[in-house]
């Protein structure tokens, strides 16, 4: 069993350590106020801390090393570090060069995961770290996983987000997922769930997600009926491992896209233009996923 801890740039005005980082200087500062910035956070107001500060980065290295990876965690879920702040000229240290937050918003969450990172591979230098972020950049494939963020339960989506995969595939975000099953709104019915499991297991990240609108919980043994067709595809997951492996490494030495829409390597076919659910994992399997409820059979190309 492997750990990963989520954690967020941002801490409320009622953490108990937010005094001490704000009189150590390592909030984004409000532009009238040179206070630290105040915008609505979950369900209070809290302060964004400032990764062009090299001694947030030092604090916040030193909390992922002891209060994480010390502790047992293997890895860190870098979430919510879209870097909503309110006011748009809140100033930033900018490696000494004083900047506003609106003119460097992306490069936060890059920031952000590049030091968890650090600490990881400090921690552990013999092993490849693993990170997931929410939100960046470009560039954030040098760092973590993505996915493609809280997606919403029904068949529409399964089949929107493919699509979505394949471009940020093709843009260089090429370690990418999606919530399995839906992270919003009722939990999947008992079809769709088998559908976005099959589907899901041909993606370079894999992970079964939710937050149901109806309090239940999305889980792979959620529906007895259907159990043995779960298992079935997460075994085919763990036989294709080292196929998704070498194809992980290709991405990160070639920039070989992992999920490929079929034109990329047939592109004088023009038939792989047309609109379709299909694509390519790696260049040698083709992965036709079932998107519509009821559907026993489906064409290809």
């Amino acid at each position: 069993l492997k750990l990963a801890a989520n954690i967020k740039p941002c801490l409320l005005q009622d953490h108990p350590r937010y005094g001490e980082v704000a009189e150590r200087g390592l909030f984004i500062r409000d532009s009238q106020t040179d206070a630290p910035e105040r915008s609505s956070f979950w369900d209070d107001e809290g302060s964004h801390l400032d990764f062009t500060n090299p001694h947030t980065v030092a604090w916040w290295q030193e909390g992922v090393t002891t209060q994480l990876l010390e502790m047992g965690i293997d890895s860190t879920w870098n979430d919510n570090n879209e870097y909503e702040v309110w006011d748009g000229e809140a100033r930033c240290y900018g490696f000494g060069r004083e900047i506003a937050i609106k003119h460097i918003r992306p490069v936060m969450p890059l920031l952000m995961m590049r030091a968890s990172m650090e600490a990881q591979q400090r921690f552990a230098p013999q092993k490849r770290p693993y990170l997931i972020s929410r939100s960046g950049c470009a560039g954030m494939q040098r760092y973590v996983q993505t996915w493609s963020g809280d997606n919403r339960t029904n068949w529409d989506t399964l089949r929107y987000n493919i699509r979505m995969g394949l471009g940020m595939s093709l843009s260089g975000l090429f370690n990418v997922g999606h919530d399995v099953g839906g992270f919003s709104g009722d939990k999947p019915e008992p079809e769709l769930f088998v559908r976005w499991v099959q589907n899901g297991v041909m993606h370079p990240r894999f992970t079964i997600h939710s937050w149901n609108d109806d309090q239940t919980v999305n889980e792979a043994w959620m529906y007895p009926e259907i159990t043995p067709a779960i298992r079935s595809a997460i075994e085919l997951r763990y036989r294709l491992l080292p196929y998704l492996y070498t194809l992980l490494w290709q991405a990160h030495a070639d920039d070989e896209p992992m999920l490929r829409p079929t034109f990329l390597d047939h592109q004088h076919d023009t038939q792989t233009f047309a609109e379709c659910d299909d694509f390519l994992l790696g260049r040698d399997l083709l992965v036709a996923s079932v998107v519509e409820p009821g559907a026993r059979q489906r064409q290809l190309w």
